[in-house]
């Protein structure tokens, strides 16, 4: 039953959403600002677009998550960057535990929204494994080479690595969610 009503509350905010803007581009028509229509209308373009890319990955549980925080950072007026590295997942990372990463990955936004104005957001895989990145500065991506410097928190979250870096105002969070298994090679 949980689920069915997470499932209602999110129908719900999706409607609520759609007639918000129904409302604004409504206004903005009402005193001919056509511009700003149609730059509202780019606007919420792009986040569709944004949001569908995330949900093509394969893993509809990380798109859930990521959908519902990139909405509320539109809500408060945070800007958003998405980058997308990973073209397509080879399994489904955020199904077991969901409503722990969930909580997690919600928590970090919100911890960035307080003196965040942009946010960025970037999946990745590297040689440590399948990753998000969520940090209040692009320039975070330039620190993961130096990713032993992070500080490593522990989460009650099987297969979840997680690494935090501060450092003069920039805060990033790294999450990963595939790590890369080594291969041992040999040697004769």
């Amino acid at each position: 039953m949980k689920d069915m009503g997470l499932f209602i509350d999110s129908l719900r905010n999706q409607r609520h959403d759609f007639m918000n803007d129904i409302q604004v581009l409504y206004g903005y028509m009402q005193i001919n600002k056509y511009e700003e229509a149609l730059r509202y209308l780019k606007k919420i373009s792009k986040e569709n677009e944004n949001i569908s890319n995330i949900y093509n990955l394969g893993d509809k549980f990380l798109g859930y998550i990521l959908e519902n925080n990139i909405k509320t950072m539109n809500k408060y007026g945070i800007l958003l960057d998405i980058e997308l590295e990973i073209s397509s997942f080879n399994d489904i990372y955020f199904e077991k535990d969901f409503y722990k990463k969930r909580h997690l990955v919600n928590n970090i936004f919100n911890e960035l929204k307080k003196n965040s104005e942009k946010i960025y957001v970037y999946l990745f895989e590297d040689e440590l494994g399948k990753s998000l990145l969520i940090s209040n500065n692009e320039e975070v991506k330039d620190e993961l080479d130096w990713i032993e410097e992070w500080n490593n928190i522990q989460v009650d979250i099987e297969k979840f690595y997680i690494y935090r870096y501060k450092d003069n105002g920039e805060i990033g969070y790294r999450i990963i969610f595939e790590k890369v298994k080594k291969r041992w090679r040999k040697v004769v």
